[in-house]
């Protein structure tokens, strides 16, 4: 088979950050299994841990391989359903989802975000036939219909803005780029978008430096070997700085609208 895309040395380091254990070392493990995801090197035998599951299916070439572990409905109890179910539609053709939806939306919540999904999936694609079939249960459906190119019912939505997009569809005022747009931007905006797992783990790397590495004494040394080039002893709770750092975190790490333009899907 093909090597796998990726730094070797890193590969190998990932496997071995995997191994710790402990919650400190949560947001280590993380990184890695995005290293391995996102590489296309990730295995599937850990699929099974859903922590895990969720942060690499964020790539979605890797959702795609991962896809019988992604089934409708199966991670309903999961800490994030909701991003499973974006990387359930994302993973597989956009007919199977449609002809799966009595079981991923007979749980309201979840299947919003699955219709969310495909019509975004539907939305990027150049042509695809229009989706006629209605689906009462799940308004969001509208959006797919939209997507497809068939009509669709300007509804109340609880997101106000894809309720504009319905309409703006309806009136026939809402060019196709602009509903991709709009989709993928909801998609973010919900917490949902694949692209979101490598842009908290690296809020979560300004965070470590900031707060774990900002002592006096520990600048970057461009003149060292890579792995010393920067060692952080840690900001003391008691310094001054310390309660504006952690706001300075915060503020960087939520996620607004609109999406950054790096982390948009092709």
């Amino acid at each position: 088979s093909a090597e796998p895309a990726g730094d070797p040395l890193l590969l190998a380091r990932s496997n071995e950050v995997l191994q710790i254990g402990g919650e400190p070392f949560a947001a280590a493990r993380a990184a890695a299994v995005w290293l391995r995801a996102s590489a296309h090197a990730y295995d599937d035998k850990a699929a099974f841990d859903v922590v895990a599951l969720q942060i690499a299916v964020g790539d979605v070439q890797t959702a795609t391989t991962l896809r019988a572990s992604i089934e409708p409905m199966v991670h309903l109890r999961a800490p994030m359903p909701h991003r499973l179910a974006v990387a359930y539609a994302l993973s597989r053709p956009p007919e199977v989802v449609v002809e799966q939806r009595a079981q991923w939306g007979s749980d309201a919540g979840f299947g919003a975000h699955v219709a969310l999904a495909l019509a975004f999936e539907l939305a990027r694609r150049p042509k695809t036939e229009p989706v006629a079939v209605s689906f009462p249960g799940i308004p969001e459906w509208q959006l797919v219909r939209a997507a497809s190119g068939a009509t669709a019912e300007a509804v109340p939505l609880a997101d106000p803005v894809l309720a504009e997009v319905l309409r703006l569809h309806a009136d026939g005022r809402l060019p196709r780029a602009a509903l991709r747009t709009s989709l993928e931007d909801a998609l973010w905006r919900h917490d949902g978008h694949p692209r979101l797992v490598p842009f908290e783990l690296e809020r979560l790397l300004v965070r470590d430096l900031l707060l774990s590495g900002s002592d006096p004494g520990t600048k970057y040394q461009p003149n060292l070997r890579s792995e010393k080039r920067y060692a952080p002893t840690g900001m003391g709770r008691d310094e001054e700085f310390f309660r504006i750092a952690v706001a300075l975190f915060d503020f960087l790490a939520k996620v607004r609208s609109p999406m950054p333009a790096e982390h948009r899907l092709p």
